[in-house]
């Protein structure tokens, strides 16, 4: 008896806990269904829940189109995110359309101290059954759904893998995975992975999102995303209808896999702003001064913070332009941030500028951020703030305030006047060999410059195109020269994707590719055209393959110092 006391009076310390924390959070009453349609026939699931508050009075809507197949269930769950504990309750129900077509769930009421809260209405879409012989249903299948089938270089898709069931699950895992060429890939982990009642083809399924991956295309063409292989336990002689996933059953285990997905990449349309950077999304910026009063010895720092939805890895820190009388020193990446929002990934950015004004005057700074809306296909530019700035003159300026030197003063101030003159005879230089040297060179000059451009205009033109070929391998050395400045620093990423770009460049230069045109077997077949040994492209391709899934997969397949020296000799032994 003592002991039931004291778990009694410990159950209402934490509810009353619960009610005191609730206070002055946001209260909320929402409706939700855990199906959008459902076949004739069959039930499924409303729940009115109340989060941050105790209520009372309690209604719900008049079920008229519906049969009420069990309810009114009430569960209270309390829990804690980011330290702060949020409680809701739960009012649910099981429910089962009486008639086909779009039916309507009213508002749930709920009284909250003395305040009226209601649920926005529900629709459900009640769609006749299909007629299912034997073997006619598939029972159970997977899917790979993108948010959307076209996108831009560097613009955020979400790709689901999803179950879809008919029979009961108990347990399922991720056999094999894709390797994503072409993409940059990081997984979400908290979006909503609960069971959703979906209708395909007449048959209501049961489905369960496993995986979510928010990718990125890092190229401009179709890209294909092979198949994930998945295991699935199903209870065995169990055909019930879907219903939640348990375990201790007899089961057993099938195989999934999902049909490949093609996402088709556009390019950036023309014309491309200025201050354009690589951000392809949605995004918001805001720009901060330290001072806006200063001397020409003074450096001002102008801080340019930008977050939004796209690819944050790829967006560069945009040109700021400025008039001459101010020096602008290279910005650095003072902060970056990424995090999962509303089931997608979210980050940001923070560039810092060194400004060192020459000239004093009233100026005005104002920076500018570009980025491509996929929504609707056009470059949005942000001026997020003008900052009026005054330059006084300083002291250190060399510029200024120079004393003129004055001429030095003759020992003698009186100098005494002389009554005889005596003159030099210039016959020993008439004639001499500087003489005649004075008289010939000028003309020696202007004919050996009127020859240099006689033979000049006789040589054909430098053609840019060949040139850029000529100097391809060059430029790829000077890139890879970066890639090991990376690999010195430990930044594994940076090395391989600049490892890439070298490799990808090279090409480009070489064969005069446009980039929008740049593939793998497009590389390929130009490297064969050209004559190289085969071993060579394979070596090529094999590089360009291990830089890929270095940087888009997160993974590696030996050594990044034999990847550098592997790059090197193959660009080399292509060339000869």
């Amino acid at each position: 008896m003592n002991r039931m006391y004291r778990v009694t009076l410990f159950t209402l310390i934490v509810l009353c806990l619960l009610a005191f924390t609730a206070k002055g959070q946001t209260v909320s009453f929402v409706a939700k269904a855990n199906a959008k349609q459902v076949v004739l026939g069959n039930h499924f699931e409303v729940s009115f829940i109340l989060t941050n508050a105790n209520g009372n009075g309690f209604q719900a809507p008049l079920f008229k189109d519906f049969k009420q197949v069990s309810g009114k269930n009430v569960r209270t769950n309390a829990s804690a995110i980011n330290g702060k504990w949020e409680r809701s309750t739960t009012f649910s129900y099981y429910l089962q359309p009486k008639k086909k077509g779009t039916l309507r769930i009213g508002s749930a009421v709920i009284r909250v101290d003395g305040k009226v809260y209601k649920t926005k209405p529900l629709q459900i879409e009640v769609v006749e059954g299909k007629q299912k012989t034997d073997g006619e249903v598939e029972q159970i299948f997977a899917k790979a759904v993108l948010s959307t089938n076209e996108a831009v270089a560097g613009q955020q898709v979400i790709l689901d893998y999803k179950v879809y069931f008919a029979v009961n699950i108990d347990r399922y895992g991720i056999v094999e995975e894709p390797s994503f060429s072409g993409l940059f890939v990081s997984q979400i982990r908290r979006f909503n992975g609960q069971v959703i009642k979906e209708v395909i083809d007449g048959v209501q399924y049961g489905t369960k999102i496993i995986k979510r991956l928010a990718i990125y295309p890092q190229q401009s063409g179709q890209l294909t995303i092979d198949p994930i292989t998945i295991r699935v336990a199903v209870p065995i002689n169990d055909n019930s209808p879907t219903s939640p996933f348990t375990l201790l059953r007899p089961t057993q285990s099938f195989i999934l896999e999902t049909e490949p997905v093609v996402l088709d990449v556009k390019p950036l349309p023309e014309p491309v702003p200025t201050s354009f950077s690589g951000a392809v999304g949605s995004y918001t910026a805001t720009a901060v001064l330290d001072k806006t009063r200063a001397t020409t010895d003074d450096a001002i720092t102008l801080s340019l913070t930008v977050s939004g939805d796209g690819d944050i890895k790829r967006v560069t820190a945009p040109e700021l332009i400025l008039s001459d009388t101010f020096e602008v020193y290279d910005p650095n990446t003072k902060a970056e941030n990424e995090g999962e929002r509303n089931g997608a990934l979210f980050g940001g950015k923070t560039f810092e500028y060194l400004i060192l004004p020459k000239i004093p005057g009233a100026y005005e700074i104002a920076p500018e951020f570009s980025y491509f809306d996929p929504d609707s296909s056009k470059f949005v530019i942000l001026k997020p703030a003008r900052f009026q700035v005054n330059i006084r003159q300083g002291k250190n300026n060399t510029n200024v305030n120079v004393k003129p030197v004055e001429p030095e003063k003759p020992k003698e101030e009186i100098r005494f006047i002389k009554t005889t003159a005596s003159l030099k005879s210039l016959s020993g230089f008439v004639g001499s060999l500087p003489f005649w040297l004075c008289i010939i060179l000028p003309f020696l000059i202007l004919g050996g410059a009127a020859s240099y451009r006689y033979v000049q205009s006789k040589k054909p033109p430098v053609d840019p195109i060949a040139e850029k070929s000529r100097l391809a391998m060059k430029v790829a050395k000077n890139r890879l020269s970066g890639a090991e400045e990376f690999l010195k620093g430990k930044n594994l990423r940076s090395f391989y994707d600049e490892t890439s770009k070298a490799l990808l460049g090279y090409v480009i230069d070489k064969f005069n590719i446009p980039g929008s045109e740049l593939t793998k077997s497009n590389v390929k077949s130009k490297l064969e055209q050209s004559g190289a040994n085969g071993e060579h492209i394979s070596r090529f391709m094999e590089i360009i393959g291990t830089c890929e899934r270095a940087v888009y997969a997160g993974g590696t397949d030996g050594d990044a110092r034999k990847v550098y020296n592997d790059a090197i000799n193959v660009i080399a032994d292509i060339e000869m």
